[in-house]
């Protein structure tokens, strides 16, 4: 459960960032350098990528800090703008630890910083499961999902390799086809927390409620490159050529989505 892994961290605190210099240490730091960057075949050349570095790190940092935090707590949300703090890759590979994000933090209890803190308290969390639930990499975190039922032929396979290929109709999905396998396993339920299984999220309401322009999808999906506004949620006359059309009824799949999850409630109750 996240709410006491949250707690618990917060009280626990955490160590100052170590305090080295030049004299302690010699890092190879990137900045100014002329570096090599493979770009993969199927590229189309048009990725940004971030500066590479401790240099570089620090200097997002500085500038998320300074103009773009206070808006964090909304603005992350919404996939049109470019709100993230964008300090993933950094702490990924370590250019940067997450004591020194959390050090700048201190002292201060407005909507964005405490927003920040949390999410990075969620990346020490999925952390701590990978280290003691490595198989959740691919199964369900709650074992009792492994029984729930679902389809499986030609039809299936067909619905999969349209959803994996941004096919499925639904332009808020088509335009964001990304992979975070324990924050999909507490949308559906499965994962930790307590999220309802019984909140099935309408794709359509979603994009009309986070990306009320339409920016987002018409950068990621072409198509809807002609379309002006939030109508790229919901045209009146269907969608544009070249699009498909939705490949399921959202209406009828949530009904059956309700029935698995009730079958399996059913017989396999939660132990207390």
């Amino acid at each position: 459960m996240f709410t006491p892994f949250r707690r618990a961290w917060l009280d626990h605190g955490w160590r100052a960032p170590a305090r080295t210099g030049p004299s302690t240490v010699s890092w190879i730091d990137p900045d100014g350098l002329a570096l090599r960057c493979e770009i993969p075949d199927d590229s189309d050349g048009s990725a940004a990528l971030p500066p590479a570095g401790e240099s570089a790190a620090r200097g997002r940092w500085q500038e998320f800090l300074g103009d773009e935090l206070d808006r964090y707590r909304v603005d992350r949300d919404r996939p049109d703008l470019d709100a993230t703090s964008r300090m993933s890759p950094y702490l990924k590979f370590g250019c940067v630890h997450p004591r020194t994000l959390l050090h700048d933090l201190v002292g201060r209890s407005d909507e964005g910083a405490v927003t920040f803190r949390s999410e990075l308290c969620w990346r020490d969390c999925y952390a701590d499961v990978l280290h003691h639930r490595p198989d959740t990499v691919r199964a369900a975190y709650n074992h009792r999902f492994d029984a729930m039922r679902h389809d499986t032929g030609p039809d299936a396979e067909r619905a999969f390799a349209a959803w994996a290929a941004g096919r499925t109709g639904f332009p808020i999905v088509d335009g964001g086809i990304t992979s975070n396998r324990h924050g999909w396993q507490w949308t559906a339920g499965c994962g930790i927390g307590a999220a309802p299984y019984f909140r099935v999220f309408n794709p359509t309401v979603q994009g009309e409620k986070f990306d009320p322009s339409g920016d987002y999808v018409r950068r990621w999906v072409p198509e809807w490159r002609g379309i002006a506004g939030r109508q790229v949620h919901r045209l009146p006359g269907g969608s544009p050529d070249g699009y498909p059309a939705p490949l399921v009824d959202h209406a009828d799949e949530r009904r059956e989505a309700l029935a698995r999850y009730t079958e399996l409630t059913a017989s396999h109750p939660r132990r207390p």
